[in-house]
């Protein structure tokens, strides 16, 4: 708590003065001056902002985004830290985009647990990205140990398959949220 109350003031004056520069940009395009702004008015204005005063362009930093790039980068740095490997193994899950993962102990070898990744949009797909539990770690009557089953939905961009005579396609691209949200959920995934 104490640590928590340092930060909170530390943090307060910045916050303060982010949230009048954001307010000031709405004002000035057109919006009404308020106490408060919805996520998206505010994920815009700082976006805004941004480009103005740092002259960063966050499509441009999509381009180093492309989805698989950030998905093995991502299994990466979670397998170091972690001291884990992952196995992608069949699927056969509820749609065929959808991919699953042993997750093995990099020491002994040992699985100890599973997760499905369903990524990208789709029509009638649940639009928010989270986690869903599938089944919980126990150990069960007889003993043995049931190993967690986790899966991550999200709405991601799909990477397209190139059409026919083409070199290759359009690469799928994420936007800096889209990334930070797919290390948010996954971690949940490796907590389940």
């Amino acid at each position: 708590r104490e640590f928590l109350e340092k930060v909170r003031a530390a943090l307060k004056e910045p916050a303060t003065g982010e949230m009048a520069e954001l307010m000031k940009k709405h004002v000035k395009l057109g919006g009404k001056k308020t106490d408060k702004l919805a996520p998206s008015e505010r994920y815009y204005l700082e976006d805004q902002v941004r480009k103005e005063k740092y002259a960063f362009d966050s499509q441009a930093l999509s381009a180093y985004l492309e989805i698989g790039a950030v998905k093995k980068g991502l299994l990466d740095i979670t397998s170091r830290m972690y001291g884990l490997t992952y196995q992608q193994v069949p699927a056969k899950a509820w749609h065929a985009d959808v991919e699953a993962y042993e997750v093995h102990d990099a020491k002994s070898g040992e699985i100890i647990g599973k997760f499905y990744l369903d990524l990208y949009s789709r029509p009638d797909k649940y639009k928010h990205a989270a986690m869903f539990t599938m089944r919980t770690a126990k150990r069960l009557d007889d003993g043995r140990w049931q190993t967690p089953i986790a899966a991550l939905e999200c709405n991601f961009p799909k990477p397209a398959i190139p059409a026919k005579g083409e070199a290759a396609a359009a690469p799928a691209l994420m936007s800096h949220e889209d990334v930070v949200t797919f290390f948010h959920e996954f971690g949940h995934v490796l907590h389940d």
